[in-house]
């Protein structure tokens, strides 16, 4: 098993629970109504895929009241725009997470400029909030260290590589969509998403010498 890939697994398993019985179908028919106004279609968007834009922020501002408010800014900006979106519900996640993204860098920006030294409640690497509830108690601290590896080794990550993880492999973007995102040709975002998984799975390897070893995670 490849270092980085349980603990990014988890996250990953956990970030999509709110998508699982929605289809694409279901979101298209959803983006109909909502282009329509109709209320009960916007909050169940809403419901589909707040969890997946809450994640976004928190990674970015690692504060959870913080990730909050952008998750809920992003909403309206999202309501907002919605007469620019001229995709399917397929090409929806990625649009929406740009809009998150941006988001966060405003307001990364706004705390920076507010207070040089600003440091976030929720710094501390090792506080993984999100867990697998339906495991045993045994497998819940496995995945509580595993959570808590990858957070303290995305931190000494360089700013690229660990935009580069939370897009490709914790949001699960496809390289395209991520390339759409960034600006950048479809080759760079293919060399540098390379690049940061393998400079992600030194670090983790770095930190924890025995996680990659056979038998270490199942």
């Amino acid at each position: 098993m490849q270092p980085f890939a349980a603990p990014i697994r988890l996250v990953c398993n956990n970030a999509i629970k709110s998508d699982l019985g929605i289809t694409s179908i279901d979101i298209d028919e959803l983006l109909d109504k909502c282009r329509t106004n109709d209320a009960l279609a916007w909050e169940a968007l809403i419901k589909v895929f707040q969890g997946r834009v809450y994640a976004m922020c928190y990674y970015y501002l690692r504060n959870s009241h913080e990730a909050e408010e952008v998750a809920q800014d992003t909403f309206v900006l999202v309501y907002r725009k919605l007469d620019q979106y001229v995709g399917v519900g397929e090409g929806l996640l990625p649009w929406m997470l740009a809009i998150a993204r941006n988001a966060c860098i405003d307001r990364q920006r706004y705390n920076n400029a507010r207070l040089p030294n600003y440091q976030s409640p929720d710094e501390a690497i090792g506080n993984a909030e999100i867990v697998d509830e339906d495991g045993s108690p045994e497998d819940l601290q496995v995945t509580s260290q595993d959570h808590a590896l990858l957070y303290k080794a995305l931190a000494q990550t360089s700013k690229q590589t660990r935009d580069l993880i939370l897009l490709r492999e914790i949001q699960g973007l496809k390289l395209q969509e991520i390339a759409t995102m960034t600006g950048l040709p479809l080759g760079t975002i293919k060399s540098r998403c390379n690049r940061a998984k393998i400079e992600l799975a030194r670090i983790v390897t770095k930190l924890d010498p025995n996680y990659a070893k056979p038998g270490t995670l199942n």
